[in-house]
């Protein structure tokens, strides 16, 4: 059986170029300059949705969901003050320390983080 076979509604040729779109067509998957290759990666997305038992395996060789105690100290941040001064900061800095002054204030504020 192709995928073509059973998934096409979530294929759509956009101008010259083929789009994959979540089966409710909320989301873009990928974008493709053929249909065979749309096809490909449809094939793949299949294959690892019904996949259990593969490991995750990041380049980074980070343990993912593990926290890193201390790292606002190390980056030479502080989470005292307002929320709207740890923003400023965010703002001023970049690299480790502006991503730890913006979690700072995402944790005063009670945000979660976007997807």
């Amino acid at each position: 059986m192709r995928a073509s076979e059973f998934t096409v509604e979530t294929i759509r040729k956009q101008g010259d170029k083929y789009v994959i779109y979540s089966k409710d067509g909320k989301k873009k998957l990928g974008t493709y300059d053929s249909r065979k290759a749309a096809e490909k990666r449809l094939r793949q997305i299949e294959y690892f949705k019904h996949n259990e038992s593969i490991e995750e395996n990041f380049a980074d060789g980070k343990v993912k969901g593990k926290s890193r105690p201390g790292r606002v100290k190390k980056a030479g941040s502080s989470c005292s003050g307002s929320v709207s001064h740890l923003r400023k900061m965010a703002k001023k800095y970049s690299g480790e320390r502006g991503k730890m002054y913006h979690w700072c204030a995402n944790m005063k504020s009670g945000r979660k983080k976007k997807k």
